[in-house]
């Protein structure tokens, strides 16, 4: 690499090629062979390489070494990123399974929607659900006052005032449900319930059910900010801020002696 630099020198070779000389032995020099990982672009790292050439145009060996450094710490900040991005999408995946089948709607479509991670993960994620629409909330808001209505009914004037507003659909609905509830409770040897009880139960639910798609609607940007801060588990990146931190005071040491060493030898600084 410094040979070739100086037969250049002496050789009086044109601009051009001093120019392509110095790109070589920043591209090509001793520490950018090892650089590169077997899936990473090499065309992405020629062309980081020639950007800072460009910028610092190494005269010497000693300076096509530093600049290869600087090259060489701002690819491994790349990595950086890409690293983050993956223990993201880990604890994602980590957090879904945290919450198991039990995992409200709004949990895996908010991770969902806020992840990149390949078809793998989605596989893993149980119940998966789509962000309620516009419409869908509208619905669900025009059931859950209809829903708030009988149960306001209900507790006012009792269980038949409250039967007499059900449509037929509806009555079906109740008479299902209260007879699972009684089959339920005397299989295991319990006394049934009675009907205002088992009655406002089903009322509660079916509150409770159009109740969460609205919420989920209207608090949809917060929800998914909640489960990425549980996602992204700030405890588990110290290494990679550590290894950061540690690229960043590298890149400013290199730079202050490429600075420095162009001041020693008097040449005007191009940075």
């Amino acid at each position: 690499m410094g040979a070739e630099i100086i037969e250049l020198e002496n050789s009086g070779a044109d601009q051009g090629g001093y120019a392509l000389s110095r790109l070589n032995a920043v591209r090509h020099g001793i520490l950018s062979r090892h650089a590169i990982l077997p899936w990473e672009d090499q065309a992405d790292y020629d062309k980081l390489a020639e950007g800072l050439v460009a910028e610092y145009q190494p005269a010497t060996p000693t300076e096509c070494h530093l600049v290869e450094e600087l090259t060489g710490i701002i690819w491994r900040k790349a990595r950086v990123r890409v690293a983050e991005g993956s223990a993201f999408r880990r604890e994602a995946a980590r957090t879904v399974k945290h919450f198991g089948s039990d995992a409200p709607e709004y949990v895996t479509a908010a991770l969902v929607a806020t992840t990149t991670e390949p078809q793998a993960l989605k596989d893993g994620i149980t119940s998966l659900a789509d962000n309620v629409t516009d419409l869908e909330a509208q619905e669900a808001a025009k059931s859950l006052a209809y829903w708030e209505e009988r149960q306001q009914r209900f507790e006012a004037d009792g269980l038949a005032a409250a039967q007499s507003m059900l449509d037929d659909e509806d009555q079906a609905d109740w008479k299902e449900y209260r007879q699972q509830i009684v089959q339920n409770r005397r299989e295991r040897g319990y006394t049934p319930h009675k009907d205002d009880q088992m009655f406002a139960d089903w009322l509660g639910e079916c509150v409770g059910h159009f109740r969460q798609i609205v919420i989920q609607h209207q608090h949809t940007p917060a929800i998914r900010q909640q489960i990425i801060g549980m996602s992204y588990a700030t405890e588990r990146m110290d290494g990679i801020a550590r290894y950061e931190t540690h690229l960043d005071r590298k890149f400013e040491r290199i730079l202050a002696m490429l600075i420095k060493l162009r001041e020693m030898q008097g040449i005007k600084r191009i940075v």
